[in-house]
């Protein structure tokens, strides 16, 4: 019964009330045992109805409360013996067949049948006690409006109970009927003000509706009245990390993880901060806790595997995702994990087999068919599959603005651009914010010499997203080919602040400098270009130019011999060092130069240039 109600708490019935035992000279009552339980003190709340037991052993709603208690407290063998005790008494007692179901249910897991809950509707209810039992097993039946009609039975019977309220904004909760739910709780706090679990609700919907500074409001408010509450201070912790100050929500997380040491929620969000901050290393000790915890655990498994993935050491992902799958052979999130790193080395029918295995396993799973989409279109530059799988995750998701992000992105590589700006408008429909399907759609109004529908459209991702270098790139190349050259270089200079690693930044930047002749500036960053990536061809071919502007063919020589020893096969290399050698008069050199020239590109502008120039050479003589 303790995961019945969404949180692990206690459940309140009348005022949050601690009872001092050594301070009670007066004979023990129910009512004591369930304020006990109110205040979550289970283990002094079982003491007390004990001693009511002790005189009455047939006294039901002793032992109905003591064996709730003990379910709090994971004694379910002696919950169980204390309901079987009540059912010898009145094998038709409602509350004590729905709720020993209740700590079957927990027990058994997957194997659970609902053959108990089934007996429990067909008895019929008596007092608005029996009513919220036979609502409950409804309500584990799936059954919610008959679970809806019982809750409101027992209110009607009995009205001043808060516990009803609390069933009833259940079943609200299972339709994601949050402002129903809040009127719940609502009349419930109304009858009892320090009943806890009506706070926690509260902060739990405001949470669900991103309203995170009314969710903190109610924790807190929880955790005024009991601080040592297992899971407050997780939500608490959950809130600051959305709010990105994660200093304070570590501090929630670590008093949660005071409570309950083995609370791997905490030690999950923990290691995403980390992770944040790239702290890696610090993460992978978490994850390496969690398995002393609970060696079987999946997902921290996954974690690992992720891990070395973000270090490019697929391998050792494989090996990770590997070890979840053999705990849960079913789970398709390794299986889309093990795709992408086998995408990453180049083992394309391995990552398609792994996709495969997955859609075997969940066919309806819209992820599977995202993910192998996007590795059609990335990887394979099969447009058409790509399209295909996108329109597969649509169909069983029509609000997945992912998918028509990327379908749009396909689009516009097939060269349909209204499909494309179609699908990308769609995306920023379905998520305003979407800061990427801007920049996508921003890329497809530029291609279409757009140029104000384009910046506008820049203007909008960095808005959303700005600490994405790409964006200001982006921009930035845009105003520099709409000659507006002044506008560009701001752009580029953001862009390297954000990411000074990127290549691409300092390559845009020396254009920059390039296109204005500035000419000692943009080799200074194509030269970081080739710091950063050796292989970089534009960054050789533009120095190739700059050198070849200023007549100084040695420099520019040097730079065509190594883009030519890299890519052998690119046209415009062998029309710049053909002709840098014809001015220099190493006419043999500058026919090889042409020839080859000539093969790459027979039928365009260089084979043409290149007869042109063959035809002089053959009158000198070569």
């Amino acid at each position: 019964m303790k995961n019945l109600f969404k949180f692990n708490l206690i459940i309140s019935v009348f005022v949050i009330f601690t009872l001092p035992l050594s301070a009670q000279n007066h004979d023990y009552t129910v009512d004591d045992g369930i304020r006990l339980i109110q205040a979550n003190n289970y283990d002094s709340a079982i003491i007390i109805l004990d001693k009511i037991i002790d005189k009455d052993s047939t006294n039901i709603l002793a032992l109905f409360w003591k064996a709730y208690a003990l379910d709090f407290v994971n004694r379910d063998n002696e919950a169980i013996n204390c309901y079987n005790k009540i059912l010898s008494i009145n094998p038709n007692h409602l509350p004590a067949i729905v709720y020993k179901c209740s700590v079957e249910k927990e027990i058994a897991d997957d194997k659970f049948s609902n053959k108990c809950f089934k007996k429990a509707i067909s008895i019929k209810p008596v007092d608005y006690l029996d009513y919220l039992s036979r609502g409950l097993a409804y309500y584990n039946l799936k059954n919610y409006q008959n679970a809806l009609n019982d809750y409101n039975k027992a209110i009607e019977l009995r009205p001043d109970f808060a516990y009803s309220y609390l069933l009833k904004s259940n079943v609200f909760l299972e339709n994601n009927n949050y402002d129903s739910v809040l009127v719940c709780v609502d009349k419930l706090l109304n009858i009892n003000p320090y009943y806890l679990r009506g706070y926690i609700y509260k902060g739990f919907i405001y949470t669900e509706k991103n309203q995170y500074d009314d969710a903190l409001k109610f924790f807190k408010k929880a955790l005024e009245l009991n601080d040592t509450v297992s899971t407050l201070n997780y939500h608490i912790g959950y809130i600051y990390y959305n709010k990105s100050i994660y200093d304070t929500a570590i501090i929630f997380l670590n008093r949660e993880l005071e409570i309950n040491p083995k609370d791997v929620n905490s030690y999950f969000l923990i290691s995403d901060i980390y992770l944040i901050n790239n702290q890696l290393d610090s993460a992978m000790k978490i994850y390496e806790i969690i398995l002393e915890i609970d060696s079987n655990n999946v997902w921290a498994y996954v974690a690992i595997g992720r891990l070395y993935h973000e270090k490019s050491q697929n391998d050792s992902a494989i090996i990770y995702y590997n070890k979840a799958l053999a705990i849960d052979p079913h789970n398709v999130s390794p299986y889309i994990d093990k795709a992408i790193s086998y995408a990453e080395m180049g083992e394309y029918d391995l990552a398609l087999n792994e996709y495969k295995k997955a859609i075997k396993i969940n066919p309806k799973f819209s992820q599977i068919y995202l993910n192998r989409g996007i590795f059609y279109g990335d990887y394979m530059n099969n447009y058409d599959k790509a399209i295909k799988d996108f329109n597969k995750v649509i169909s069983l998701d029509s609000s997945n603005f992912f998918a028509y992000n990327f379908r749009g992105y396909c689009y516009a590589s097939k060269g349909d651009m209204e499909k494309a700006i179609n699908d990308l408008s769609k995306a920023i429909m379905l998520k305003p914010d979407y800061a990427e399907a801007y920049y996508n759609r921003a890329l497809v109004h530029y291609t279409l010499d757009e140029y104000l529908l384009a910046i506008n459209d820049c203007k909008k991702a960095i808005q959303y997203d700005s600490l994405n270098d790409s964006y200001y790139l982006l921009r930035g190349n845009i105003n520099l080919d709409f000659n507006k050259a002044d506008l560009a270089i701001s752009d580029f200079n953001k862009a390297i602040e954000l990411n000074p690693s990127n290549p691409i930044n300092y390559l845009y930047r020396g254009a920059y400098y390039h296109y204005i002749e500035e000419y000692e500036l943009a080799i200074e960053n194509y030269l970081k270009v080739i710091e950063l990536d050796s292989t970089n061809y534009l960054a050789y071919i533009n120095l190739t130019d700059i050198y070849y502007a200023i007549n100084d063919y040695d420099q520019a020589l040097k730079y065509l011999n190594q883009i030519i020893s890299m890519y052998p096969d690119i046209a415009r290399s062998y029309f710049y060092r053909g002709t840098i050698f014809l001015n220099k008069g190493d006419y043999a050199s500058a026919k090889r130069d042409f020839e080859k020239l000539l093969s790459l590109d027979p039928k365009g502008d260089y084979g043409k240039y290149a007869v042109e120039k063959l035809n002089l050479l053959k009158k000198l003589g070569y």
